[in-house]
């Protein structure tokens, strides 16, 4: 079973912490392609288990997903539209159905899940105050639209040389500034393959300059 401890590290947000990465991926990959799947055929739409296998894994049988995702962030309206999407269909899983109740209990405006690693809690949190607090994130998209258009274009290059992302303009901002805010550098240079480390780390000290000052309230209140 999906085992998982329950905390709110932010007020409104739900945090799922797992026992390992395989059975976090097992709860939460049809929420999470739901809501950003780079498939038209499943992002958004119903959609059962086998047809999420079909889509991610190739012919020969092989695939890298349960190994790949080491978090994920979903906000409520998603979370709602996938339970209802699926439950009356009689699609949900067990691991799904434990969620649910979990979701439902707690009232959470925002989802995240993880296996344990603090620097991927703070790159799910960072997309949920993206999410929630209105102020925060006009910030941030302040700080990202306002770079030279070549650095914009290039490290929203790098997020699509991954085709684990969706060319959603919103979503691809909320990307950029996650893992410029919390990674090290070598996630970093993954990521934004071509930009400067010199330079990725001088944005990453910029944006933590201009958020830290932020206390998160549910909804910026």
């Amino acid at each position: 079973m999906n085992k998982f401890k329950i905390n709110e590290p932010i007020p409104g947000v739900i945090h799922l912490l797992f026992e390992d990465r395989f059975r976090m991926g097992l709860s939460m990959c049809r929420m999470s392609e739901f809501f950003e799947s780079p498939y038209d055929a499943i992002r958004g739409r119903q959609f059962t288990f086998m047809e999420f296998i079909e889509a991610y894994w190739k012919a020969d049988g092989t695939g890298d997903y349960w190994s790949y995702f080491e978090g994920y962030n979903i906000p409520k309206k998603v979370v709602d539209q996938f339970f209802k999407a699926h439950e009356y269909s009689g699609t949900l899983t067990i691991y799904e159905n434990k969620i649910k109740q979990v979701w439902e209990d707690f009232e959470g405006e925002y989802l995240i899940a993880t296996d344990g690693l603090e620097d991927v809690l703070e790159h799910e949190l960072a997309h949920a105050r993206y999410a929630l607090d209105p102020a925060y994130k006009q910030v941030v998209r302040d700080f990202i639209e306002g770079l030279d258009l070549n650095v914009r274009h290039r490290l929203i290059k790098g997020l699509l040389q991954d085709d684990r992302y969706v060319n959603d303009v919103e979503l691809l901002l909320d990307e950029v500034h996650a893992y410029l805010l919390t990674s090290f550098d070598e996630e970093l240079l993954e990521m934004f393959p071509e930009v400067e480390l010199n330079l990725l780390r001088s944005l990453q000290q910029q944006l933590k300059s201009l958020t830290k000052s932020f206390t998160f309230t549910e909804k910026g209140v």
